[in-house]
């Protein structure tokens, strides 16, 4: 499974592929690791903009990752943290990182590779009294929290779904939060707009709960082409070839069975979208 915001999602999710690793844009790397999304499920109140309340999506993916250094699995707050607890109430802000691609300003190349930059977030009661908020009527709910002030470092336009994180004293991470609305590299003024993970968690069980019941899915190719786990149709004569025509090369992972008259190739279909 896998946690985003649903302002990402303007496309069939069975085009989507899932890459984790120590990502580039530029290149590919040996330790990546790639599943399609088989399914999808955006928050049934999410109103449908950057920035709006419930916006957030959890996805299934089609091949379970691998737990390597690379690529770990990340807490989340407690589920008896709400949204407010987060900060005590002497203190009403508090510092945590956040790791985005995006750009660092307008009109520059976008970012090779993902950025973990320290920034101060301020909780939704302080942000609504922010005098630019007010200004704006920006519409800031208990389920979120924004950042006002961000560092050289800090990426903009494109790092809507980047996770807000949080370094405890037991050396573990934190997941506290996803990036709903960033500012724009013009509107350095405006908050950006985050969602508070804490208050979606019985969500998100019950989400999980509703994907793990669906069947997996399976894209079928017509006249007979054999489907690739990423999508790609190949024709059949490619299968057990002996080049590699699919990006896992499950086009190639045949056994070869001997019969009195012919020799015949058998495609082992993946047992892990079972």
């Amino acid at each position: 499974m896998g946690c985003t915001t649903a302002n990402l999602f303007r496309t069939n999710e069975k085009t989507l592929t899932v890459r984790v690793s120590v990502q580039r844009n530029s290149s590919l790397s040996p330790y990546d690791q790639f599943s399609p999304v088989s399914h999808q499920l955006k928050h049934s109140m999410y109103v449908g903009r950057p920035g709006g309340t419930n916006d957030i999506a959890l996805l299934r993916l089609a091949i379970p990752l691998k737990s390597t250094p690379m690529a770990q699995p990340i807490c989340f707050e407690s589920l008896d943290t709400t949204a407010e607890d987060i900060w005590s109430a002497k203190e009403k802000t508090t510092s945590t990182f956040t790791l985005g691609m995006g750009r660092l300003r307008r009109k520059r190349i976008a970012a090779d590779y993902p950025d973990l930059a320290e920034i101060t977030i301020t909780n939704s009661s302080s942000c609504r009294q922010h005098r630019i908020v007010r200004l704006e009527r920006l519409n800031i709910g208990t389920e979120q929290f924004c950042a006002f002030q961000q560092p050289d470092t800090y990426r903009c336009q494109g790092e809507s779904g980047s996770p807000v994180l949080k370094k405890h004293s037991d050396n573990l991470w934190h997941l506290i939060g996803l990036t709903s609305k960033p500012h724009s590299c013009l509107s350095v003024k405006y908050p950006s707009i985050y969602i508070n993970i804490t208050h979606y968690t019985k969500w998100i069980e019950h989400a999980a709960d509703v994907l793990h019941a669906e069947k997996p899915y399976m894209r079928r190719c017509d006249n007979g082409m054999f489907a690739c786990l990423l999508g790609d149709c190949i024709d059949a004569s490619a299968v057990c070839d002996g080049v590699r025509n699919c990006a896992f090369g499950e086009d190639e992972k045949c056994e070869k069975t001997l019969t009195k008259d012919e020799v015949t190739f058998k495609v082992k279909r993946s047992s892990q979208l079972a």
